[in-house]
């Protein structure tokens, strides 16, 4: 993964220097050096502030983020930026309401897979528990019971555990995010 993303900011700074070239050009054609449309690349205006959850991840510490200018390039000429900016807030907005909605459905898949846990472990606790001889006369028939006692024993600590504190704390956890 780190070979693939290397590649990718390989390229990144491959076209970065293309359009530095490019504007060098126009600048020796005559272009005006003050012209928004073609102005200046920075390595912090395509640089990527947070890798976590793409660019609209807000980090500790960007509280408002300023949108570097090349995501305004070519926008039509009768649109505001205070119009171009709304119609971002309201993708951001829809990209922030699915990924709540995925978190949610990742918690009731969480839950359902923690109840379908319990009712595996009590399942093959009684099964052990029903393969119990009812009064053993052999040896072999108490060391049978032994082991079919244990493991009854492991599956209903399993359950427990399941039900416990570990389940509801991490669903507390995923719930709150």
């Amino acid at each position: 993964m780190e070979k693939r993303v290397a590649t990718l900011h390989a390229y990144v700074d491959l076209w970065a220097e293309a359009y530095r070239r490019a504007r060098r050009a126009l600048l020796s054609l005559g272009m005006d050096p003050a012209d928004d449309t073609f102005q200046a690349l920075k390595d912090a205006d395509y640089a990527a502030k947070n890798m976590g959850d793409r660019w609209e991840n807000v980090s500790l510490g960007e509280g408002k983020r300023v949108m570097s200018w090349i995501w305004t390039v070519g926008r039509d000429a009768g649109v505001t930026e205070t119009s171009w900016s709304d119609e971002a807030d309201r993708v951001l907005w829809f990209r922030a309401c699915a990924r709540r909605d995925r978190w949610k459905e990742e918690v009731e898949t969480l839950e359902a897979e923690i109840n379908r846990m319990s009712v595996f472990f009590q399942y093959f606790a009684k099964l052990w528990d029903d393969a119990v001889v009812p009064y053993p006369a052999t040896t072999l028939e108490l060391g049978r019971n032994a082991y079919c006692y244990k493991m009854r024993e492991m599956y209903n600590r399993l359950d427990e555990k399941t039900n416990a504190g570990n389940s509801e704390a991490f669903l507390k956890w995923a719930k709150f995010y």
